[in-house]
């Protein structure tokens, strides 16, 4: 988890569109394992309104499948 969000740190001072939706997933996947789900939830969103900015499918697509999890 610190990984990934000195990671997250990174890409957003790049300003690497493609890599911050990736990087979220991870972190989002990450509260959801630990039962922080409406963390999850919030970041999930975050990724997803990202993703769908930049036309990133796999990322929409993850977002959307962990929303459901979450919300299932």
């Amino acid at each position: 988890f610190y990984y990934a969000e000195k990671s997250l740190d990174v890409a957003k001072k790049l300003q690497s569109k493609k890599k911050v939706p990736k990087i979220l997933r991870q972190i989002a996947s990450y509260y959801y394992t630990k039962n922080n789900y409406k963390q999850a939830i919030i970041v999930n969103n975050e990724t997803l309104k990202l993703a769908q900015e930049i036309g990133d499918k796999e990322s929409i697509a993850f977002s959307s499948y962990y929303l459901s999890l979450t919300y299932g």
